[in-house]
């Protein structure tokens, strides 16, 4: 049975960025975000304002996100086993990501929320909607319906991250 988000998974990599979220902010808060940023790749989703500062993409690390932000790789190498895509995700103002669902059924999403304006900010998947809180991670399954959008006039940041569904401690479905 599909679960839209998955918050009795308690894994280590959750634990770990939650531990270290402050860190990880001023990391993110000391780039060059416009100079390194790409805009996602699935124009066809979203109406302006998503970008991502890359990680990892598909299994394969990324140049040169290791080297600026050295607390996050430390806890994406200690986990990279477990990681199929991860980088900042920043949503400008005004960001609409329209109703969507993922490529693939291998992964499910976790965001820890970095920087989190309040206001009118939230993640719909299927009929639940969420708000990002600054410094705790959340994990749901992005092949349900989901839209994500931003009507605060400040910019939503949050590290995505891609767990291959092989190697979590998920319930075994009973039918």
């Amino acid at each position: 049975m599909q679960k839209e988000f998955y918050d009795d998974l308690q894994i280590e990599l959750a634990r770990d960025l939650e531990a270290a979220a402050g860190d990880i902010r001023q990391e993110f808060e000391k780039m060059e975000l416009e100079s390194l940023s790409l805009n996602w790749h699935e124009k066809q989703i979203y109406n302006q304002g998503w970008s991502i500062f890359g990680f990892r993409w598909q299994g394969e690390d990324l140049s040169p996100a290791y080297r600026l932000c050295p607390v996050t790789a430390a806890i994406l190498k200690k986990h990279e086993d477990l990681i199929q895509t991860a980088g900042f995700s920043t949503l400008k103002p005004g960001t609409i990501i329209y109703p969507h669902v993922g490529m693939t059924d291998e992964v499910l999403r976790m965001h820890l929320g970095v920087i989190v304006p309040e206001g009118d900010l939230a993640l719909r998947v299927g009929n639940t909607i969420r708000h990002w809180e600054e410094g705790k991670t959340f994990i749901f399954d992005d092949t349900i319906e989901h839209e994500v959008w931003n009507r605060t006039p400040h910019t939503r940041v949050a590290l995505l991250i891609d767990l291959k569904k092989e190697l979590l401690p998920l319930p075994v479905a009973v039918s």
